[in-house]
């Protein structure tokens, strides 16, 4: 009947969720990890922003009661979220474009603060466009060009407060 192929098509799709979901908390497990590590140190800085992006909440928040939880008791301080395929807000799409918008603040956290940049994630698309958008972000704040730019992220990986986790 169609009342139990729609069950088994719903079961479906819950196993599939749950097989992605697993698979996406795995790639993602060594930088949850090492917040947790921090966390539990107590070597938690005085500000951490979270960029997170991922293709749509429904299917794809994973950590979702975690972030939620690290929001409250102050171990985030600020959680900005992207998802590629929602329409919730078209103009904040994935993780870059979120870079783009607070390039700003996030340029005085690394100039004027010593802050440390964590990329984790695609390795083929996310991580370059991440970096293209920080280089945009030095470039603005700086009113420097494109050479600078490569430089100062550059001697922030150098420094070992420009950090990739990323896979293809």
């Amino acid at each position: 009947s169609s009342a139990s192929a729609g069950t088994a098509k719903a079961t479906q799709h819950n196993h599939t969720r749950q097989l992605g979901n697993a698979a996406q908390r795995q790639r993602h497990e060594p930088a949850h990890r090492q917040l947790n590590d921090r966390i539990k140190a107590e070597e938690v800085p005085n500000f951490i922003w979270l960029f997170y992006g991922c293709r749509n909440a429904l299917q794809d928040a994973i950590f979702e009661e975690e972030l939620d939880a690290a929001l409250t008791n102050g171990t985030l301080t600020r959680l900005n979220v992207s998802y590629s395929r929602d329409r919730c807000n078209p103009s904040v799409k994935y993780v870059q474009d979120n870079i783009l918008a607070y390039g700003a603040d996030i340029m005085d956290l690394m100039d004027r603060h010593g802050a440390y940049i964590y990329v984790c994630g695609d390795g083929k698309h996310m991580a370059a466009a991440v970096e293209d958008a920080l280089r945009a972000a030095v470039c603005d704040y700086r009113q420097c060009d494109n050479d600078s730019a490569r430089d100062a992220v550059s001697q922030w990986e150098h420094k070992g407060r420009f950090k990739r986790d990323v896979w293809s």
